[in-house]
Formats: C-alpha cells, sequence, structure tokens
C-alpha cells in the first residue's frame, strides 16, 4: 500500500496498546531465526539478498520487531560461581555454592545454532528435594545492574519503526517449573514438601524484587515478564495460588511508573483467559490460536479486547511448505473476522517464523497485512 512506508509504527503500536484510536493495524513479524538460518545457508529469496533484519522488515511493509532492548543485566555474586562447558553440542552449567553444585545439560539438535535456536534441557539442575538450598544460594546472590544507556542507544536507532520490548522471562515459580526442575518433578515436589518449594520461591521472588525497581525506573516503555502460560500444563488453580500474586504486583508497579505490562502467550490459554486480566497485563505477546491450540481468537478477544492487546494470531505452522498458501489465506480471513473491528489487536506470529517455513507463506502473509492495513477491519 502507498505510504506503508512512511507511518509512525511507535505511535500506532502505543495507541493500540493503550486502547486509543488507531488508523492503522500493525503487523510485527518474529523473522530473525528465519532470516539468520536462511542467511547462513545461502538461500535467501533473491529480492532480500543483502538485506539485514531491519531492512527486510521494512521492505515487507512491516514495524520492527524490536524485542533486544535490555535495561539490566544479571550478575553473580561471591561464594556462588557459575561454570559454562561445551562438548560438541553438548552443553553444561554448573553453579557452585557453600551448599552443593547445580548441574545442567543442554543439547543441541542439528542446525539449531546456525538459526539461533535454543537447546534443549535434557538434565535439570534440580533433581531431589537436598537441590533447592543451593537453589536458593544461587537466588540469593543474584544481582541486578542497570543498562539504561544500552537500552537508550537501541531505542535510537529502533526510532519510529517499532516499539522495543523488554524481555525479562518467566517469574520464579514458572522458571523452577521450566528450567530448574522440569514441570513433572517440580509438582511432586511441590506436593510431597510444599515448604521447600516455597520457601526457595520466597527466596527467588525477594531477589526479582531487586529488578523490579531497576525496570520501573528505566526509561523502557513495554516490558514482558510472563512466559508459556498454557491451560495443560498450569491449571487455573495453579495459575491462582502460585502465578497471580507476583504478577498482579510485578504489573501493578510497572503501571505505576507509566509502563504497559505484556506476556508471552504461544500456549493454550482457553482456561486461563479472565486471570491474566486478573493479573492487570496490557498485551499478549505471540498469540497462539487454533489449529495450533484449542483457544480461539474469538474466546480471548471477547474475554480481553477492553483490556487486553492482542500482538500475534497466526501459528507458525501455518507458513510450513506443507500448508497450501490457500489455507494461510482462510485463516488469515477468520481471524480479522474474529477480531473485528481490531481494536486492541496487532498481527503477529506465534511465536515465530521457523526456518523451514517458506518465502512464498511469508510474502502471503505480508502481503495479507499491507492490504488488510486500515482501522476497522471491515468483513
Amino acid at each position: 500500500m502507498a505510504g506503508v512506508h512512511d507511518i509512525n509504527w511507535r505511535e500506532c503500536i502505543r495507541n493500540v496498546i493503550a486502547g486509543k484510536p488507531s488508523e492503522f493495524i500493525p503487523a510485527v513479524f518474529r523473522l530473525d531465526k528465519w532470516h539468520q538460518a536462511r542467511a547462513h545457508d545461502n538461500s535467501l529469496p533473491n529480492e532480500l539478498e543483502g538485506m539485514s533484519v531491519a531492512q527486510m522488515e521494512a521492505h515487507l511493509g512491516l514495524a520492527r520487531s524490536a524485542r533486544a532492548g535490555r535495561v539490566f543485566d544479571t550478575v553473580l555474586k561471591p561464594p556462588v560461581e557459575c561454570i559454562e562447558s561445551r562438548q560438541d553440542d553438548r552443553l553444561t552449567t554448573e553453579w557452585h555454592t557453600p551448599v552443593g553444585t547445580l548441574r545442567m545439560v543442554r543439547q543441541l539438535k542439528p542446525g539449531d545454532e546456525a538459526a539461533g535456536l535454543s537447546p534443549t534441557i535434557i538434565e535439570h539442575p534440580i533433581k531431589q528435594l537436598q537441590d533447592y538450598a543451593a537453589y536458593e544460594q544461587v537466588m540469593a546472590h543474584t544481582d541486578f545492574v542497570p543498562t539504561y544507556d544500552q537500552y537508550l542507544e537501541y531505542d535510537k536507532a529502533i526510532d519510529n519503526a517499532g516499539l522495543p520490548l523488554v524481555v525479562i522471562g518467566p517469574i520464579p515459580f514458572h522458571d523452577l517449573l521450566i528450567r530448574w526442575v522440569g514441570y513433572e518433578r517440580a509438582y511432586v515436589h511441590l506436593f510431597e514438601q510444599p515448604d521447600v518449594v516455597l520457601q526457595a520461591v520466597e527466596t527467588a521472588n525477594n531477589a526479582y524484587q531487586r529488578m523490579w525497581r531497576i525496570v520501573a525506573e528505566s526509561p523502557a516503555e513495554l516490558v514482558m515478564h510472563g512466559v508459556n502460560f498454557d491451560s495443560q500444563m498450569t491449571s487455573p488453580s495453579i495459575f491462582r495460588e502460585h502465578f497471580l500474586p507476583y504478577l498482579s504486583a510485578f504489573n501493578d508497579r510497572m503501571h505505576a511508573s507509566g509502563k504497559k505490562a505484556a506476556f508471552h502467550g504461544d500456549g493454550d490459554m482457553a482456561a486461563l483467559l479472565d486471570l491474566v486480566v486478573e493479573a492487570g497485563y496490557d498485551v499478549c505477546d505471540c498469540f497462539a490460536c487454533e489449529p495450533l491450540v484449542r483457544c480461539t481468537a474469538a474466546q480471548a478477544y471477547a474475554a480481553w479486547k477492553d483490556r487486553i492487546t492482542i500482538w500475534g494470531g497466526v501459528p507458525s505452522g501455518l507458513l510450513e511448505p506443507n500448508v497450501p498458501l490457500e489455507r494461510l489465506h482462510e485463516h488469515l480471513g477468520s481471524l480479522y473476522r474474529q477480531v473485528a473491528p481490531g481494536d486492541r489487536f496487532i498481527l503477529g506470529i506465534s511465536d515465530q517464523a521457523m526456518p523451514t517455513a517458506t518465502w512464498d507463506h511469508l510474502a502471503k502473509l505480508s502481503e495479507w497485512a499491507r492490504s488488510h492495513l486500515r482501522y476497522p477491519i471491515d468483513f
């Protein structure tokens, strides 16, 4: 569409997130891993040859996917020490503490490193109840150092092409489930010895609150704390008891400092829709819907439309070579009907374009975004 490159996407995204009138419906796609993998194996399409990710986004008429904003670094203080090593495609991390050592092993799959994809955890650090004491030592000796100048430099580079997002990651309780213990073992520990697990979470929460102040006082506008919420892995009762108090307090702190709060919603949100509203969120980043999960865009839009901006709606699986382009087109038509008239909606991929996504699919998706740019959606 003529004039798409002249749009102030930053102001547009700000308005959409705040629920204010917007002339345009932004499209923000995570294409960095796809671009990195294609550039690595020299398979970028001719029209993208030599382009950076930023240049590619502009070429496609998209807003920048500005997810690299940082307002703090994490440091580990003595006597706790972290040692990392690598053997072939296996990465080992050890935390040495006065009360014991924790060991995590991650495995890179073929092609992961070239595409910038994260390795898979094959050995979690916490294996038995005694290990929580060492975890508490790691948390108690974790500190956070402001990096405001680094953020401001990044923010200036993005300019009006997008709105930087500061990605903080999971909350402490969820981080235990995902990274430190693993869901199955963590739930067993929580059932058998809740006092041990919850004491460790409290220590971690106290450490993270030192980070809250730095984020609250930072120049960032949009921050994301909370990832991969999924109804199948985290029941509403677990979310209400172990997620909601922390999230509500964090989001209140961010709002008091004039910031907007996001969560990463690339799981099945069907049973958690009302709870994330209660938590005080403003944005659902990388929103996943059917056919990837059972939750529909219509369900989420009905629950969130006055409170939470949907940012996503296109499962990455629809960009794969085995999916007919007509199927992608049908999904986009259905998605736009479900979120019409388009208040608090940003078109995006959940979670990102994978290295195997085809250029034909990405071009089709981008063309749809350009040709359905103006608000309101009219179907």
